[in-house]
C-alpha cells in the first residue's frame, strides 16, 4: 500500500463528495465561474471539466485548446470540486494528466504542464487555496509514515502476513491518529473553508459524537449550509436517532428466496444486524466468529439477519458466498433505505436488538457478540 493508494482515496473522496449545488440560470451572474488557462506543453487537443450539482446532475463540459488555451465557463452555487483532465477516458486519479481544482463563483486563471497537472498553479479561488493547503498537510503525513507504508508493502509483496498484521495493528493506528490531528486542526484554524466541511465528512464515523457535534458548531453558518455541512448534521441526527436505548427501525426486505421479512416479526427475540457484503474480506472473516454464536443460542431466542450490500447485478456472488460460508441465518438482499436508515457507512456494521427492539450494542466482532449474548441469556 503505497502513499499514492492513500491519497488515491482522499481524491476519489474529494471527487464525489465535496461537489456542489444548484446549476443556476444565466441570468445570475453572481453564481458564474470562469475557468481559463493554459496548458504548456500541447497546442492543440481536447480538455475536460466534471462537476455535480445539487440536483445530482453530472457535468461534463469539454474545451478544445488553442495555441494550448482553454476558457470554461458555468453556474454553481457554492464551491465546487471539478475534475480537470486532459484525454476523453482518464485512467485513474494518479493519472499525471488528470487534477482536481475547486471552482469559485470568479475569474479563475489556470496555468499547468502537460504530465503534471496536479502541480498546477491555480489563482482566483480562494477555496481552491485553502483545499490546496489542507492536501498538502495530508501528504506531508503521509511523506512522514512513507517507511510505515514500504514495509506494509514488502510484506504484503512477501506473503509475510506476520509482520503485516503486525504494522496494521501496532503503527498504522498511529498514521491514522495523526492524520486525524491534521484534518481536526485544519477544521480549527479553517472554520469559514468549505473544505473543512468536507474534512468534517470524512472525519464523522472516526470521532466520539460530543467532538463532531463541537467542531460542527465552530463551522460559519453558511459553511453548515453548504452541501457537505448538510451531510454533516444528517450523519449526527441519523446516528442519535440510532444510540443505544433507540428503538431500532423497522423495514421489511425479501429475503434470498423472495419472502419479505420484517425486524418486527423477531420482536421477543435477541436478534444481530449484520450488514456485509460477498466481496467484503473483514466481513466474511466475522462469519465464523458469527456462526459459533448462532449454534450456542439461536434455540435459547436469539436471531441473526444479514443485510447485503451486494449489488442486484451480483445476486449471484451473495449467494455463492452464503453457501461457501455455510450460513445458517436469514439473508436479506440490498436496499438502499434500509442502509440509510441505519446510516451505514461502512462494512462490517452491526446492531445487536433486545427483545423490546431497542438498540443494545453496535459492531460487536471477533468473539464479543458471543460474549455479549452469554451475559444476556442465561
Amino acid at each position: 500500500m503505497k502513499i499514492k493508494i492513500i491519497f488515491r482515496q482522499l481524491c476519489v473522496f474529494i471527487a464525489f463528495l465535496f461537489l456542489s449545488s444548484t446549476l443556476f440560470s444565466q441570468k445570475n451572474l453572481k453564481k458564474q465561474f470562469v475557468l481559463q488557462g493554459k496548458i504548456a506543453g500541447t497546442v492543440t487537443g481536447w480538455v475536460y471539466l466534471e462537476y455535480l450539482n445539487s440536483v445530482k446532475l453530472y457535468v461534463t463540459d469539454s474545451n478544445y485548446l488553442k495555441s494550448g488555451e482553454f476558457k470554461f465557463s458555468g453556474f454553481i452555487d457554492e464551491p465546487t470540486m471539478a475534475i480537470f483532465y486532459i484525454k476523453s477516458k482518464p485512467r485513474s486519479v494518479d493519472d499525471a494528466n488528470i487534477t482536481d481544482i475547486v471552482l469559485e463563483s470568479a475569474a479563475m486563471q489556470v496555468y499547468y504542464k502537460v504530465e503534471d497537472l496536479k502541480n498546477g498553479i491555480v489563482s482566483g479561488s480562494k477555496s481552491h487555496i485553502e483545499y490546496k493547503l489542507y492536501y498538502d498537510r495530508r501528504i506531508g503525513v503521509g511523506t512522514k509514515w512513507r517507511k510505515m507504508f514500504d514495509a506494509l508493502d514488502n510484506a504484503r509483496n512477501n506473503h509475510d502476513t506476520a509482520t503485516a498484521n503486525n504494522i496494521l495493528e501496532q503503527q498504522y493506528p498511529l498514521y491514522e491518529e495523526d492524520a486525524k490531528a491534521v484534518d481536526v486542526n485544519y477544521i480549527k484554524e479553517f472554520p469559514n473553508s468549505y473544505t473543512s466541511a468536507f474534512v468534517l465528512t470524512t472525519l464523522s464515523h472516526k470521532l466520539p459524537m460530543d467532538s463532531l457535534k463541537i467542531l460542527y458548531s465552530i463551522l460559519s453558518p453558511a459553511v453548515q449550509q453548504s452541501v457537505n455541512g448538510k451531510t454533516v448534521i444528517d450523519f449526527i441526527e441519523n446516528t442519535e436517532k440510532l444510540a443505544i436505548g433507540m428503538p431500532a427501525p423497522d423495514f421489511m426486505i425479501a429475503d434470498m428466496n423472495g419472502k419479505n421479512i420484517s425486524l418486527k416479526d423477531f420482536k421477543g427475540k435477541y436478534v444481530l444486524l449484520e450488514f456485509w457484503a460477498s466481496w467484503c474480506s473483514p466481513c466474511r472473516k466475522e462469519n465464523p466468529n458469527l456462526k459459533k454464536a448462532y449454534s450456542r443460542f439461536h434455540d435459547k431466542g436469539f436471531e441473526i439477519i444479514g443485510i447485503s450490500l451486494d449489488l442486484p447485478d451480483f445476486k449471484k456472488a451473495w449467494l455463492e458466498a452464503i453457501k461457501a460460508d455455510s450460513l445458517p441465518w436469514i439473508q436479506l438482499s440490498l436496499n438502499r433505505a434500509v442502509i440509510k436508515e441505519y446510516n451505514v457507512q461502512r462494512i462490517p456494521a452491526s446492531f445487536l436488538i433486545a427483545p423490546d427492539g431497542k438498540i443494545l450494542s453496535k459492531d460487536l466482532r471477533g468473539e464479543e457478540v458471543e460474549k455479549k449474548l452469554a451475559e444476556l441469556i442465561k
